[in-house]
Parts: structure tokens; sequence; C-alpha cells
């Protein structure tokens, strides 16, 4: 009697969360985990009940909780090291990742390439910036051989390209602690190392708006209670009457756009978020200098700090754009070029076209 009792009360529970599953409210995203859900499948076919498992596995009621409890779990109980290969440490959440060889190479053929194609005659400037947990002062985790890397890049880029080292610009604390970004006024020390060699004097003035509640890309990671974070952004004059013209969407928008804000990353506030081609023009520059910035999303808080000394900034993502096809968008003579990049792209580089 006793083992039906047990057997009817399991049955109740699964087949109850099943069904609760299934009639409460679909939700279209994961903020925690920042991406799209499996929606309930409305076609009966040989992969139907494979969808369905998908399905009541990503709408589960009580998910997130169901979520926080496997991470106190594995930190409390098992005592793992890390969840998702992800871990917190001195209240910064930390991504573990191993070095893929094969990917540095395709890096520095892909920067070659585009020397080769579209930048032979100009001035061409590199600096790589460091993933967060490069700056953590603790050898129990998986760390990538960061010699190797940065010696490799800077030893087989093109000649002509100018390789710029800012390691030593950065520390931990200038990294959000639930996200893999630099906060903005991090860059004004990497700034002091890359002006120079842009001929460039940026301004050490700015207007700071702060904004809470900042859960970055990693927060979903670890499904624990950790803090939020805040951004500040960094405005003056000349980058409030800048104009920012996306070529995707086809509109025309400000450097800051504090709507981006309640969008599924934050971060977009800077430069609208992921997109091929932008151009950010300075009508109020006093000479026609153009710089054009081979970038990742790192490079769309760091680029309105360099607007005060050009008329106009393009910035390229060859994530979402094929290089072939940039011949038909922008004319690349006379003009600056930097290629920056975080290292967690470098390190996964296949997405570049």
């Amino acid at each position: 009697m006793k083992d039906k009792i047990i057997t009817i009360t399991t049955l109740i529970i699964i087949y109850g969360v099943m069904i609760l599953s299934i009639v409460t409210k679909d939700e279209n995203y994961s903020f925690s985990e920042r991406r799209e859900l499996t929606k309930l499948p409305t076609k009966f076919n040989d992969s139907y009940f494979e969808k369905l498992d998908n399905y009541l596995v990503d709408n589960i009621v009580f998910r997130e909780n169901f979520r926080s409890l496997k991470s106190y779990y594995n930190f409390f109980i098992l005592n793992e090291l890390d969840n998702n290969n992800a871990f917190v440490k001195n209240g910064y959440i930390f991504k573990m990742e191993e070095l893929n060889k094969k990917s540095i190479t395709y890096f520095i053929n892909k920067i070659n390439e585009l020397d080769d194609t579209y930048l032979s005659n100009n001035k061409v400037y590199l600096s790589i910036i460091p993933d967060k947990i490069y700056y953590l002062d603790d050898d129990t985790y998986l760390k990538k051989d960061y010699d190797y890397i940065f010696e490799t890049i800077s030893n087989n880029i093109n000649k002509n390209i100018t390789y710029i080292d800012i390691r030593d610009d950065l520390k931990l604390e200038d990294y959000y602690r639930t996200d893999i970004h630099l906060k903005q006024e991090s860059y004004l020390n990497v700034l002091n190392t890359l002006s120079p060699y842009l001929n460039s004097n940026h301004n050490t003035t700015y207007e700071r708006k702060t904004y809470n509640n900042f859960y970055g890309a990693l927060y979903g990671n670890m499904a624990l209670n950790i803090k939020p974070d805040t951004i500040t952004t960094l405005s003056n004059s000349i980058i409030e009457k800048a104009s920012v013209y996306n070529y995707e969407k086809n509109i025309t928008d400000k450097v800051y756009n504090e709507d981006y804000l309640n969008n599924l990353d934050a971060y977009d506030i800077f430069l609208g978020g992921a997109t091929p081609l932008l151009t950010i023009t300075n009508d109020n520059s006093n000479n026609d200098k153009e710089l054009i910035i081979f970038r990742d999303s790192f490079g769309s808080s760091l680029a309105p700090l360099l607007i005060d000394n050009y008329h106009k900034i393009t910035l390229i993502d060859i994530r979402y754009i094929n290089s072939k096809l940039l011949k038909d968008y922008i004319d690349f003579n006379n003009k600056d070029i930097l290629i920056i990049y975080g290292l967690e792209v470098i390190n996964n580089s296949f997405s570049l076209n």
C-alpha cells in the first residue's frame, strides 16, 4: 500500500507539473539566459515528442527556482568549481573556456586577409581586450595560455599592422561583475595608450549618467541571487550632438538611447547593440578625419569616446556581414584603422566572415 501511495503521488506531481507548464502563459524569452525559449509544437510528426520535451524543459513552472536550486546544489553540496562553465569569485562572475588554437590561427588569417584586401595603404592598429579571468589572481580555475595567444597574434599579423598591448591599462575592477564587458569609464586608461597612435587627444571631462539593475550576460549562467551591476555612460556636448546611422535598420539614432535599457540586453544603450555596420557622424568636428573600427560588442562603448577627434567613425562587425561586401559600402582610402576585439571572440573566431 505504501508503495502504491508513493507511486501515485509521484505521478500526480510529474503530470501536475507538466499540465501546469502547458497551461501557464508562455514566455518568449529567458531574461536570465538571454535566449528565446522553445515554443509549444503544433504539428504532430516524428519529432513532436522531442519538441514537446524541449518545450517542457524550457517552460516548466518555477523554472528559475529549479535553476537556482541546481546551482546551489552544485556549488555548496557537491562543492563543484563551476556551473555551466562559470563561477563566482570575489563578487564577480567569470567564464571558463579552453584555448582554441585553431581559432587563434583563423583570427590571424582573417585579420591579414582584411589587411591584404583593403588596408595595405592605411595606418592599421590592433588591440586585444583580455577576458575578465585574465585578471583573476587565482590559479584554481582553468585559464588559457595567454602568453601563447598574445605572442602568436602579435608575431604573425602583417608587418604593417601595429599591435598595441593594452593589458596593463586594465584591472579586474574595470569589468562588470555580471557581464563580460568593460565599463565605459574603464576605456579612459586604454585611450591614454591608443591616442598617441591615433594622433588624437581624447576628452577627459564627461557628464556621467548611471543606470541601475544591469544584469549582464553571465548572470544567467549562475542562476544565483547576485547583486546586479550599474551602467554608467560618459557624455559631452560632442557626443550628445553626434548622430548614429544603422545601415541594417536604416535609421538614425543617438549615441546613447535610453529606450534600449529595456531591451533583453541593457548594454544595447551603447550604439543600439549588435549590428553589421554603423557610422557615427560628428558635424561639429574641426577636421575631416575618419576612423574605421573593426570590432565586436566591446567597441560599442569605446567608439563614443573617440568621436571628439573625428568627423566620422565607421564601425564594422564582420560577425554579421561578409567582409567581401565591405567594398560596396566603405571607402578605406586615407582612413585610420583600429581593429579591436575581446578575447572571447578571438577564441571563437569562426563567426568572423
